[in-house]
C-alpha cells in the first residue's frame, strides 16, 4: 500500500478507507461501522467540495491579478517605448530643420550682395570697369 504523500491529493483519503475489514464473524458490526464510514466521507464531502472551490476561486484570483499587473507593466514599458521613439524622432526633426536653417544660410551667404553693392544698387564687373553712364 502507498503512503498518502505518495499519492496525488485526490486519492489520499482512499488509504484510510481501504483499512475497514469486513468479516463473516462480525458481518452486521462491520457494516455499521462501514455505513458509519460512509456517513461521515459524505458529510465531509460538501465541505471539501466548497474548500476546494474556494481555494480554485483564490487561484483564479491570483492568476488574474498576475496577468493584469504584467499587462499594466507591459503597458508601461510600451508607453516608455512610445515615448522614446517620440522624442527620437522630434530630435532627427530639430536636427533635419537645423540643417536645412544652415543650407539656406550658406544659399544666402553665396548669393548675398556686399555692402557696396546693396549700397550702389548694382555690381561691379569683375574686370573693374567704371559703370556705365548711359543708364
Amino acid at each position: 500500500m502507498p503512503r498518502p504523500i505518495d499519492l496525488p491529493e485526490d486519492l489520499k483519503p482512499l488509504v484510510r478507507r481501504n483499512a475497514l475489514l469486513i468479516t463473516d464473524t462480525s458481518f452486521e458490526g462491520d457494516c455499521q461501522r462501514l455505513a458509519a464510514a460512509i456517513r461521515q466521507v459524505l458529510e465531509k464531502a460538501p465541505a471539501v467540495a466548497e474548500e476546494r472551490e474556494r481555494l480554485d476561486a483564490e487561484r483564479r484570483q491570483r492568476e488574474e491579478k498576475q496577468r493584469q499587473e504584467s499587462e499594466r507593466l507591459a503597458s508601461g514599458q510600451r508607453e516608455k517605448d512610445r515615448l522614446k521613439a517620440a522624442e527620437r524622432l522630434e530630435k532627427e526633426r530639430l536636427q533635419a530643420e537645423q540643417r536645412e536653417k544652415a543650407r539656406l544660410e550658406a544659399e544666402r551667404g553665396q548669393s548675398r550682395p556686399s555692402f557696396w553693392q546693396r549700397l550702389f544698387g548694382r555690381r561691379r564687373s569683375k574686370t573693374n570697369e567704371p559703370p556705365n553712364s548711359d543708364s
